[in-house]
């Protein structure tokens, strides 16, 4: 289970949003700003699950807007971190695609946490954000890929052919990731059905006979 940094302060009622640590920490701290700023949620409520590393930690350590920070050694007790969210019942994620071609499986978990897809807001590296759509999520991911073609001009010949392996590479693999997450879906599902059935059985149980 992830370990939490700050005690839960009672709120009045609220939206709980979950921000998940899918970039560097200086996009999270300028969306925060940027969210302290706005009124996109309604009297949020934040918990941040970031990587357990010093550096990150202190910057979000007594945050004045984080209600909860959730630690985690990265690919370590993924299952366990996923069952955890996904029981506390978030009404809201934010997710962070900045051009970082790490934190892959921290994005997935944006869409495994039974979180409404257009409750999902997604920031990009300029602050920009939206609300999950798939127009401009095709557009953001067609963005990405042109920025690392042009990334190829006036550089080596070496280094601009490992750029298109490793895109080919990655969409090689793209399937198999897909894979995964139909599987961790799948098991996420059966274990809702068996305790569903087993508060069910609890709760028809006859009560003991007295006698005549």
């Amino acid at each position: 289970m992830a370990r939490s940094l700050t005690k839960k302060i009672p709120h009045e009622k609220g939206d709980r949003i979950l921000i998940l640590q899918s970039t560097e920490s200086v996009f999270i701290l300028k969306a925060l700003q940027q969210l302290k700023e706005g009124s996109i949620f309604c009297n949020p409520r934040y918990t941040l699950f970031c990587r357990n590393r010093p550096e990150v930690v202190e910057s979000f350590q007594n945050h004045p807007m984080l209600d909860q920070v959730l630690i985690h050694s990265e690919t370590r007790r993924s299952w366990q971190h996923l069952k955890n969210l996904r029981s506390r019942g978030f009404d809201g994620i934010i997710l962070f695609m900045t051009g970082d071609s790490g934190y892959w499986k921290v994005k997935l978990f944006a869409f495994l946490l039974g979180v409404p897809r257009g409750r999902i807001l997604i920031f990009n590296e300029n602050s920009d954000c939206f609300f999950f759509n798939w127009s401009q999520w095709i557009e953001l991911v067609s963005i990405r890929m042109r920025e690392r073609l042009l990334s190829g001009t006036g550089i080596k010949h070496t280094h601009y052919t490992y750029i298109i392996a490793s895109s080919i590479t990655k969409m090689a693999l793209f399937p198999f990731r897909f894979l995964w997450l139909l599987l961790v879906w799948a098991k996420l599902r059966l274990s809702g059905i068996k305790s569903s059935r087993k508060h069910y059985d609890n709760s028809f149980q006859l009560p003991p006979f007295s006698g005549a």
